[in-house]
């Protein structure tokens, strides 16, 4: 492409654009134009690099003359775009003069882009940049050249073309379009329509979807769903609500009715209210949801009302429902709810309704207001101890300080369940003054009431740190790690206690589990290929942690460290600063009495290999995540000194390994580790 091409391009549109204005901002304006002139005619070179650079500075050319205030560079672009189209560019060059076109193009693009659509190789560019440009001649000219247009295919196009544009004006020409003789051509016409809003799609949709084909039929119905929808759009209200209320009483298809229930509430809000808790009742699951979903949004107090009388006559699933979009609402009329679901709950405990039960449990949780506390409270007080559970749960999701007390009290019931119930609750409400009470669990001998409060102590140490009790809250978070056998608390409490700043009860932890705390660290060594296949130390000797390793031409050193994770991980990652694919070694040492045989158990992330006095006793291949006791190896101690050497490799991300000695029966056993 010679740059002639383009300057003879710029010099006349901007000739034009002079002769159409006046005064003209000649100098910067001529200057914007030989910049997209110069930049696309490196497009037209064939160099891909600055082909791109080009694209972008053309584009930032665009959008700026876009900007209030420019009226003379957008038009001096326009006309020096339409100038590209008609040339002999190259067809990458022009389809990106279309696109641009798109950002400015007028009244003044619509002739031009109408006789493009006549040029084959241009059509379908000219026809996408048309149906972007708002003014109206654009509807015209597609509609002209689809009542000269003779290939289905091309028909559709055009047809798509107008439904996108939501101009009313179309409504002839698309209506046409269902009389075709192609039925791709009938099908798209018929969704186009639905897009229009006006008063004759809508009529002509509606006797399709009496008297037309199956196919028509569907396509009908989807395109009144559109056309009512884009109706609500132009803010025809009255339209969109009449399309939307006949296609719910005349439709069976639950996927039909549930699109215009949603619409209807749209269109009139509270006038929906019959047809959605009609349909709330519905055996349909889709039906129901969706009328769940709308009465949850619907703002305003008078719906809530017409929700809790609503409530007052239900049944079965219908009420459970109602109870669940109440637990929603949040205007100040749920609180209105609060006896009626303080009484079915009650009825919902005596007949072991679980969902009408945890449905109301949830809604009397989330309904605010010290009254709404004080309701739950008197229920909770006139209660038998097995039906307080449940409102000392209810209570104790509240957060409410104010049901301390009532919670307190419970969570020293000699009723198991009621106590469990109080004690988590305790972990909700999270006040300082909890400390004492979950002491005195700890020391209970039932572990589920042991494991109960400790699942407390997490919420109720941050009271007490914020409270400026942090010896406390260490204390407390040690004897709930102690106390506890459920694996899934220690780790909260683990991050607890390091926050704190107590390591070393995490660590006096570990041993009491069991675990081996006290490692030399060698790593990262070699790949994890290499490790897989052989060995970087002597396995079957004493290591020498003194001594570094030669690893390539280099030296690493054996680093002591102490676990403070209280199940014995070793958080490889971490420690090593690297996630890669490479290996380390773990090098222990663990005094014994007298001869036994006990287990390992071993966790890691990934593959592990483990010598007990230089021979292995235990090889695990393979990537996984890191899990405590994840393998259980049976092997023998003898008396005295016993060498420990575990291989971690890691395939990537995250890297661990543990190991922890226990008896055949799963009792820690506490040996002398070196390093103590």
């Amino acid at each position: 492409m010679k740059i002639s091409r383009f300057t003879t391009i710029l010099v006349f549109s901007f000739f034009l654009y002079s002769c159409a204005t006046a005064p003209v901002q000649e100098p910067k304006s001529l200057a914007l134009l030989k910049q997209l002139a110069s930049d696309l005619d490196r497009m037209d070179t064939g160099d891909p690099t600055a082909s791109l650079q080009a694209k972008h500075t053309a584009e930032r050319i665009v959008y700026q003359s876009t900007r209030p205030g420019t009226p003379e560079e957008q038009a001096g672009c326009e006309l020096f775009l339409l100038g590209t189209v008609q040339g002999a560019h190259k067809p990458e060059v022009k389809d990106f003069a279309y696109r641009l076109i798109s950002l400015v193009g007028g009244k003044e693009s619509v002739g031009v882009l109408s006789e493009r659509l006549d040029v084959p190789e241009d059509r379908e560019m000219a026809r996408w940049t048309l149906e972007r440009i708002p003014d109206p001649s654009a509807t015209k000219a597609i509609s002209s050249a689809l009542r000269n247009a003779k290939e289905p295919q091309w028909k559709a196009a055009l047809i798509k073309t107008l439904g996108a544009r939501k101009d009313p004006s179309a409504s002839s020409a698309v209506v046409h379009a269902f009389f075709d003789e192609d039925e791709n051509v009938r099908l798209t016409a018929i969704a186009a329509a639905g897009r229009l809003g006006d008063s004759r799609s809508a009529k002509a949709l509606w006797r399709i979807r009496e008297s037309g084909s199956d196919a028509e039929k569907k396509a009908a119905v989807d395109g009144l769903l559109h056309w009512a929808e884009t109706a609500l759009e132009q803010a025809n209200g009255q339209k969109a609500e009449s399309a939307y209320r006949r296609l719910w009483n005349e439709t069976s298809c639950p996927l039909v009715k549930s699109a215009a229930l949603s619409g209807l509430a749209q269109a009139c809000g509270e006038k929906a209210m019959p047809e959605l808790l009609e349909a709330l009742g519905s055996s349909d699951k889709v039906l129901s949801g969706a009328a769940r979903d709308r009465l949850a949004m619907m703002p305003g107090e008078t719906v809530t009302r017409v929700l809790i009388d609503s409530l007052k006559k239900a049944r079965g699933e219908s009420k459970t429902a109602l109870v669940s979009i109440l637990a929603t609402r949040n205007d100040s009329a749920v609180a209105d709810a609060v006896p009626l679901l303080i009484n079915i709950e009650n009825e919902a405990i005596k007949t072991e309704d679980n969902s009408l039960k945890e449905a109301v449990s949830d809604a009397l949780a989330r309904i605010p207001g010290e009254d709404t506390t004080q309701a739950i409270i008197r229920a909770a007080q006139q209660a038998s101890p097995e039906a307080q559970s449940v409102w000392v749960i209810i209570l104790g999701s509240r957060a409410d300080i104010k049901a301390l007390p009532v919670v307190s009290k419970a969570a020293q019931s000699e009723n198991k369940a009621l106590r469990i119930a109080a004690l988590k609750a305790l972990g909700s409400i999270a006040d300082p003054s909890c400390a004492d009470i979950l002491r005195s669990a700890f020391r209970q001998d039932d572990q589920d009431i042991k494991n109960a409060a400790a699942e407390a102590t997490v919420r109720v140490s941050l009271a007490l740190e914020k409270n400026q009790q942090k010896d406390v809250a260490i204390e407390l978070c040690a004897g709930a790690a102690h106390a506890t056998t459920d694996s899934t608390q220690l780790q909260p409490l683990a991050k607890r206690l390091t926050v704190l700043g107590a390591t070393e009860v995490l660590s006096d932890m570990a041993l009491k589990n069991g675990c081996v705390v006290h490692w030399w660290l060698l790593g990262p060594v070699g790949t994890r290929t290499e490790l897989l296949q052989g060995d970087l130390v002597s396995v079957d000797k004493p290591i020498q942690v003194a001594a570094p390793v030669q690893v390539k031409g280099q030296q690493v050193s054996w680093k002591q460290i102490t676990v403070t994770d209280p199940l014995g991980m070793v958080d490889l990652q971490r420690t090593l600063e690297t996630d890669g694919e490479f290996g380390s070694y773990l090098y222990g040492e663990v005094e014994s009495d007298h001869e036994r045989d006990v287990l390992f158990k071993i966790g890691s992330n990934d593959d592990v290999f483990c010598w007990l006095n230089g021979r292995l006793v235990h090889e695990y291949e393979g990537g996984r995540l890191w899990e405590p006791d994840e393998d259980k190896v049976e092997t023998h101690l003898v008396k005295g000194r016993n060498i420990i050497l575990m291989k971690v490799l890691n395939a990537g991300g995250e890297w661990a390994g543990s190991l922890r000695i226990t008896d055949s029966d799963g009792r820690p056993i506490l040996l002398k580790q070196e390093g103590e």
